[in-house]
């Protein structure tokens, strides 16, 4: 009877230190004006020995403060993400991919967040899979909190007003005739594409025109 005890016990310990295990986690920052990009990152791989084939899970947010305007994953990962209803993605490759990795990739931004309103992201229902087995991840949520900026945007010189020497110094940092800072270009940019571009020219003229 002991015998037996013993080799139970061993077998359970083969089982428990051979278990694959994994941690996920939201990394980006705490603050955010306008939008906000969160890196879903994998840490902590135990016993994946061919490392992380694919990894599902949902996305869940508050849609009266927040727009999901981008998902993207690394370049060896192929994503499916159901942005409609779900909000259900799914990851898959044939290479591997260990700790420290940021595998997917969203970009939020701000609908209706007042100055230090704050909400929260969550990522449930996840997955991993090592290329033979579905292990379970753990939950994890992340609070943002919306500061409003110290500019208008479209006040390229920074007098508090949108008038035309804002749309004419906005031409010519399109043009490229005066150098932007990184700071003109997030003022400048009226439809929040991250680039200066004709649709912001149109844009500032008829918020002008609207004064």
């Amino acid at each position: 009877m002991k015998k037996i005890f013993c080799i139970i016990m061993m077998f359970m310990f083969t089982l428990t230190v051979h278990a694959s295990s994994y941690r996920v986690s939201l990394e980006g920052d705490d603050t955010f004006s306008d939008t906000i990009i969160l890196r879903l990152r994998i840490n902590s791989l135990t016993n994946f020995d061919n490392g992380i084939y694919g990894l599902s899970g949902r996305i869940s947010y508050d849609k009266e403060t927040l727009e999901l305007i981008d998902s993207y994953s690394i370049d060896n990962f192929d994503l499916r993400f159901d942005h409609t209803i779900s909000n259900k993605f799914v990851l898959y490759s044939d290479t591997d991919v260990y700790s420290g990795t940021d595998i997917l990739f969203l970009e939020f931004k701000n609908i209706s967040l007042e100055d230090n309103e704050s909400t929260t992201i969550n990522v449930t229902e996840i997955l991993a899979s090592d290329g033979e087995n579905d292990i379970e991840g753990n939950s994890i949520s992340k609070t943002i909190t919306y500061k409003k900026p110290a500019y208008m945007k479209g006040d390229l010189n920074k007098n508090g007003k949108i008038d035309l020497k804002d749309i004419i110094i906005l031409i010519k940092k399109y043009l490229g005739t005066i150098d932007s800072s990184n700071e003109d270009i997030v003022i400048g940019d009226m439809n929040s594409n991250n680039k200066i571009d004709l649709k912001d020219i149109i844009l500032l003229i008829k918020t002008y025109l609207q004064v």
